[in-house]
């Protein structure tokens, strides 16, 4: 679940370490993979995230990164 923690936002990009896995396929987004990167953009229904806002997305993939790291939303280093 990807929620917003500060104002209003129209677009949205989350992106997480994940070295050796590959999204397969994903929902609620437009995922990519790229060194060792998983990325997620909004769809074109889901970009506007109101203060508090929340967007639930999913992924499956191969490979074998037993867990995530670093992960940013819009540039900014999440908590």
């Amino acid at each position: 679940m990807i929620t917003n923690g500060g104002t209003a936002i129209s677009s949205w990009a989350v992106e997480f370490a994940a070295p050796g896995a590959t999204v397969t396929n994903g929902w609620n987004g437009q995922w990519s993979t790229s060194s060792g990167r998983i990325r997620v953009t909004n769809a074109a229904w889901n970009g506007n995230l109101g203060a508090g806002a929340s967007v639930t997305v999913g992924y499956n993939g191969s490979g074998s990164a037993p867990t995530t790291s670093n992960h940013t939303l819009n540039g900014a280093l999440c908590n």
